[in-house]
């Protein structure tokens, strides 16, 4: 078993923006989980998704994932290499409303 390391991603999403952040592999590993927190009053406005080299992971079958008031850890075991891009993608669909999320990914490096 390798180290763990973990990045976390945390931001205030302004009311009907979007945003990537684009994260590069420094070592090889396995990307073991992303741990994702919607806010209360978010609604299912608040859309996110992650991608390895372009292709979706969660979901896995592309789409975007949106919650209320919750903290959800998903399992995704897969393996990165160097220099492979990991990108999240946060989406604020409520034009009302401004609201922070959080993004922890986790990966166990060789």
């Amino acid at each position: 078993m390798g180290e763990i390391h973990s990045t976390t991603i945390e931001d205030l999403m302004e009311k009907s923006t979007g945003v990537e952040f684009v994260e590069t592999a420094e070592r090889s590993g396995l990307l073991l989980s992303a741990i994702l927190h919607w806010p209360r009053g978010s609604e299912g406005y608040l859309e996110i998704s992650l991608f390895h080299n372009g292709e979706p992971i969660l979901p896995k079958k592309g789409g975007v994932i949106a919650l209320d008031d919750t903290t959800q850890s998903f399992p995704i075991n897969r393996p990165v290499e160097v220099n492979d891009e990991l990108l999240l993608r946060v989406e604020n669909a409520d034009g009302a409303n401004d609201h922070r999320f959080s993004a922890t990914l986790l990966l166990e490096v060789e």
